[in-house]
């Protein structure tokens, strides 16, 4: 399928550069970098970056950085994979109204997924969100700023939440270290608004991005599972899964990506994480997972942490 993203999601397989994120809401060029295993801001490290965001692809600069890894996207001689979403063609800007702070989103209501740009107030708010349904997973980071990329899962729920850029579990805020406050302002997404707590609002005056999700019947799966190591495992998605991402909920492990484009082998075992730079692994019959046109399986001998440990919890997003 051909169509212009509004949201490239590049990693290097075969080095151990960071994940490089750009948006057309914060724009193409230079500068505007963001990365999944790392809290430094926006174009902290300017060595690559996709140049245009373009009707049948994108299209990146030119040249690499011999020595800093991160936000490299053309280096030669170095493979990559690129994620690709689409939003949508414009983008509506939404104006700040009671508890509801303004906001620029391109929502794409068929595919479950939009985009968010809000300014932080540094308290309890809510950000429009542009879809039909209360987003059922959501991502933020604030881009002036070096912070944590924040994660909202609905099988979570409102009282914990994950780092993208780490490996750790589901926490409260007491346990990632914060003594008070809220991730969520203890309210689940609604329809037409995320509510954010102060901890997931940044700073006063500092620009954030979001990413939101929800499930859409024969698309796109938003869900969790408990793992079953030996005996097997099957997660119904409704559709055949053309890319997964897996987090256990209940202990450290990887955030982990399976695609059916770099890995044209069934079952699937070549794994790339959000939370760190590492170069593309083969994780072998212990971490691989196969897809059929009802979901994803993990076999017998598919035990690994961090997709299928015996009485594990998992969260996960699935998309066609």
């Amino acid at each position: 399928m051909v169509f212009q993203p509004d949201l490239v999601w590049i990693k290097s397989r075969n080095h151990g550069y960071s994940h490089h994120i750009q948006d057309v809401i914060r724009g193409a060029g230079p500068l505007k970098d963001i990365s999944s295993d790392g809290t430094w801001a926006e174009g902290t490290y300017n060595y690559g970056s996709v140049d245009s965001f373009d009707t049948n692809g994108f299209t990146v600069g030119s040249g690499g950085h011999s020595t800093y890894g991160r936000a490299q996207v053309n280096e030669s001689g170095k493979t990559y994979a690129a994620w690709c979403w689409k939003a949508a063609d414009t983008t509506t800007s939404y104006s700040a109204s009671g508890s509801q702070l303004a906001a620029d989103v391109r929502a794409n209501t068929a595919a479950g997924f939009s985009i968010i740009k809000f300014t932080g107030t540094a308290g309890n708010a809510e950000v429009p969100h542009g879809l039909n349904e209360a987003p059922e997973m959501w991502i933020v980071k604030d881009t002036d700023a070096a912070d944590h990329w924040w994660v909202y899962h609905k099988d979570i729920g409102t009282t914990k939440s994950f780092m993208l850029n780490r490996d750790s579990e589901a926490k409260t805020p007491s346990a990632w270290g914060y003594g008070s406050g809220t991730f969520f302002n203890n309210l689940a997404p609604t329809s037409s608004v995320i509510n954010i707590g102060k901890l997931t609002n940044y700073f006063s005056g500092n620009v954030n991005i979001m990413y939101a999700f929800h499930s859409v019947d024969g698309y796109q799966k938003v869900g969790s599972y408990t793992g079953a190591g030996s005996s097997g495992l099957n997660v119904t998605t409704g559709f055949r899964p053309r890319w997964v991402m897996i987090k256990r909920t209940d202990s450290a492990n990887y955030w982990t990506i399976f695609d059916s484009v770099r890995d044209t082998i069934d079952p699937y075992s070549y794994r790339l994480y959000p939370n760190t730079s590492d170069a593309e692994s083969d994780g072998g019959s212990t971490t691989a997972i196969s897809f059929s046109d009802t979901g994803f399986s993990m076999s017998t001998s598919a035990i690994g942490g961090s997709i299928n440990q015996s009485g594990g919890t998992y969260i996960y997003l699935a998309i066609a």
